[in-house]
């Protein structure tokens, strides 16, 4: 399993670290953007982990969802053994409309 990160959740990425940082210090920033690679990581070795978004929203699509903590990452699966981290966003975040924009 290969995952590759669009250049919107690169930038999630570093949206959420600069925030962090600011907010609760570079350790706390460090130590929640490791998880979240670690935990898109384990996509790797367990691809059911990602679930339909189809469930969430009620309508037909192609793309995954991952919850990691309060960070929902959205995904699309480009092959049986592709998966592109589309974005990461809050949770509190309305990912669907973020997402179909």
């Amino acid at each position: 399993m290969k995952i590759r990160y669009s250049p919107a959740a690169r930038d999630d990425l570093r949206a959420l670290k600069r925030y962090l940082t600011d907010e609760f210090g570079a350790a706390v920033a460090a130590k929640t953007i490791s998880k979240i690679v670690s935990d898109i990581s384990s996509l790797k070795r367990h691809k059911h982990l990602a679930r339909p978004l189809a469930d969430k929203v009620g309508r037909a699509t192609d793309y995954l969802y991952f919850l990691c903590g309060r960070y929902s990452i959205a995904i699309l699966a480009e092959a049986p053994d592709v998966y592109s981290i589309l974005r990461i966003l809050d949770g509190r975040t309305d990912y669907a409309a973020t997402i179909f924009a």
